[in-house]
């Protein structure tokens, strides 16, 4: 992706800005060691050793501009705080996300839009139990029956 973008007319918001993975890269963690987001030119180390994330953006939008993400809101109607996870990755819990600024997304996520080149599966537990739901790239929900604790994502 060449640059993530938030621009919400009438609104002030920051917005945190960092270069996205490919639809085809992904991040594979060592063992032991603290799972690091790997853009291609920086890397953001996150405080848990079970995420393998692609890029997690905090910012204000109405719209999945990248293909390969998830578009998360704590609101139904997608409204309220939201958050865009891009690229590849496997989250098996939604608390520490970077660039959430503290928020913990952990049966938060009332409603999500998927990008046009993602799938992700969502997971009632943490690290990828309990009943699951995919949804399939392109899709958008404005009212999720089951708030998820983990996440897999992967791009085609």
């Amino acid at each position: 992706m060449q640059k993530i973008r938030a621009i919400v007319s009438g609104l002030a918001a920051a917005v945190v800005s960092l270069p996205t993975l490919s639809a085809c890269q992904s991040n594979t963690p060592t063992a032991n060691t603290p799972t690091a987001n790997t853009p291609t030119t920086s890397t953001t180390t996150t405080s848990t050793t079970t995420n393998t994330p692609g890029t997690v953006v905090a910012q204000q939008s109405t719209g999945t501009d990248d293909p390969c993400s998830v578009h998360l809101w704590d609101g139904k109607n997608f409204k309220d705080s939201d958050i865009v996870i891009s690229g590849a990755g496997q989250y098996s819990n939604l608390r520490n996300l970077p660039g959430a600024n503290g928020k913990n997304w952990e049966d938060e996520a009332d409603s999500l839009k998927v990008g046009s080149a993602a799938t992700v599966k969502a997971y009632k537990e943490e690290n990828f139990k309990g009943s699951s739901v995919t949804y399939k790239p392109g899709t958008q929900h404005p009212k999720l029956s089951e708030e998820p604790s983990s996440l897999e994502i992967t791009c085609k």
